[in-house]
C-alpha cells in the first residue's frame, strides 16, 4: 500500500510540476515571439518613411494582427494560470484529508491500544487478588476489541476509497490540463508561423518598393547631377564671354574692359602686347570714357605722371585719324590745343599727355609710353 501511495504522489507531483513548466515556456515562447515581431515593426517603420502608402498600410495591417494575437494569448495564459491555481488547491484539500485520514488511523489505534492495556491491567489487577474474570467478561471484552477493529478497518477503506477516487479526478483534470495547454501552445505556435510568413511577405514587398525608389532617387540624383554639371558649364562660358581677361577692370556702364600697362613701350610694341591679351589700343569715343580713363590714372599709384598709347593713327592718309582696331574716323577727340601738328613730319601716334591734363597729343610712334588697352565684351561695339 505504501508503495502504490508512494507511485500516486510521485505520480500527481510530476504532472503537477511538468505543468507549470509547460505554461512557464509557452509564455516565454510567446513573449520572444512577439519580442521578435515588435522589433521587426519597429525596425521597419524608417523603411515606411521611405515607402509609400501601400506599404505603410500593409505594415499597419500586420501590426494590429500582432496585437490581436498578443491580447488573445495573453488572456490564455492568464485562464490557464487562473486553472493551475485551481488545482493546486484542490491538491491541497486532497493532501489535508489524507492527512486527517492517517491522524484520525492512528488515534483509534491508539485509543484501541489504551483499551486493551487498561482491560490487559484489570485482570492482573484482578488475578493478583485472587479474582478473575468471568467467561462471559471475556468474551464481551473480545467482541467488543474484535467490533472495534472492524469498525475502524471498514471506516480506514471507506477513507482510502474515497481519497482514490479522489486523487484519480485530480489525475485525469492534470491530464486533461496538460493536453488543453499543449493544444494551446500547438496552436500559438502555428498562429505565430502564420503571422510570420504574413510578416516576411510584407517585408519582402516593402523592400522592393523601396529598392525600387531608391532606383528612381539614385536616376534623379544622377540627372540632376549631369544638369548641375551643364549649368556650371554654361556659368563657366558665359563667365568666360562676358567676363573681362585676366588683369583687366571693368566698365560695366559701357560694358568695356581696361588694362593699364605701366610699362614703357613703343605704339607697335604696346599694340602687339593688347592683342595677346585679346585686345586693342584703346578707342576713346566719349567724354565719359575719356574721363573715366583720366579718373583712373590720377587715382592709381604708379600711373599718374606718365604718357598712354591709344589706337589713334594716321598712317594711312596723313591728318586723317582713324581709329587703329577698327579703320573708323574719330567722332568725338580731345585734342590739345594746337594739336596734331605732326611735328617734324613723323607723328602719326595719339597719346595722353600728362603735361597737358591728359589731353591728346599726337606724337612719334617709336617713342616709348605707357599703354592703355581695351577689351570689348560680345554684343557692344
Amino acid at each position: 500500500m505504501n508503495l502504490e501511495k508512494a507511485t500516486m504522489d510521485l505520480s500527481m507531483t510530476f504532472i503537477w510540476i511538468l505543468s507549470v513548466f509547460q505554461i512557464a515556456a509557452t509564455q516565454e515562447t510567446i513573449s520572444q515571439s512577439f519580442c521578435k515581431l515588435h522589433d521587426g515593426k519597429n525596425s521597419y517603420n524608417v523603411m515606411v518613411d521611405k515607402g509609400d502608402a501601400a506599404s505603410a498600410e500593409g505594415l499597419k495591417r500586420i501590426s494590429d494582427k500582432l496585437r490581436t494575437m498578443e491580447n488573445n494569448y495573453t488572456a490564455k495564459i492568464h485562464d490557464l494560470l487562473v486553472n493551475v491555481v485551481k488545482l493546486q488547491s484542490e491538491s491541497l484539500s486532497l493532501e489535508t484529508i489524507k492527512q486527517e485520514t492517517v491522524q484520525m488511523q492512528e488515534d483509534m489505534v491508539a485509543q484501541i491500544e489504551n483499551f486493551t492495556t487498561t482491560v490487559n491491567s484489570l485482570q492482573n489487577d484482578l488475578r493478583s487478588q485472587g479474582l478473575h474474570f468471568s467467561k462471559e467478561l471475556t468474551d464481551l471484552t473480545n467482541e467488543f476489541q474484535t467490533e472495534v477493529k472492524l469498525k475502524l478497518h471498514s471506516e480506514v477503506e471507506t477513507l482510502k476509497r474515497a481519497i482514490s477516487d479522489a486523487s484519480s479526478n485530480l489525475t485525469q483534470k492534470l491530464n486533461k490540463f496538460y493536453q488543453n495547454v499543449s493544444q494551446s501552445v500547438t496552436n500559438l505556435t502555428k498562429d505565430i508561423f502564420t503571422l510570420k510568413v504574413d510578416y516576411e511577405a510584407e517585408k519582402q514587398e516593402m523592400t522592393n518598393k523601396i529598392v525600387e525608389l531608391e532606383t528612381k532617387l539614385n536616376s534623379t540624383q544622377l540627372a540632376m547631377h549631369d544638369l548641375s554639371l551643364k549649368v556650371n558649364l554654361l556659368w563657366n562660358q558665359s563667365r568666360i564671354v562676358f567676363d573681362c581677361p585676366s588683369g583687366f577692370m571693368k566698365h560695366s556702364d559701357l560694358m568695356t574692359c581696361y588694362k593699364f600697362v605701366a610699362r614703357d613701350l613703343t605704339w607697335f610694341d604696346a599694340q602687339q602686347l593688347c592683342k595677346i591679351h585679346n585686345a586693342h589700343l584703346v578707342a576713346i569715343e566719349t567724354d565719359v570714357e575719356q574721363n573715366y580713363l583720366i579718373s583712373h590714372i590720377r587715382t592709381t599709384s604708379g600711373l599718374m605722371g606718365h604718357h598712354f598709347w591709344t589706337g589713334g593713327t594716321d598712317f594711312a592718309v596723313e591728318k586723317d585719324w582713324v581709329w587703329a582696331t577698327n579703320n573708323l574716323p574719330f567722332v568725338y577727340n580731345k585734342w590739345k590745343p594746337g594739336e596734331p601738328d605732326d611735328a617734324n613730319a613723323g607723328e602719326h601716334c595719339m597719346n595722353l599727355a600728362f603735361e597737358a591734363n591728359y589731353a591728346w597729343t599726337d606724337e612719334d610712334c617709336m617713342k616709348t609710353s605707357y599703354s592703355i588697352c581695351e577689351h570689348i565684351l560680345p554684343g557692344h561695339s
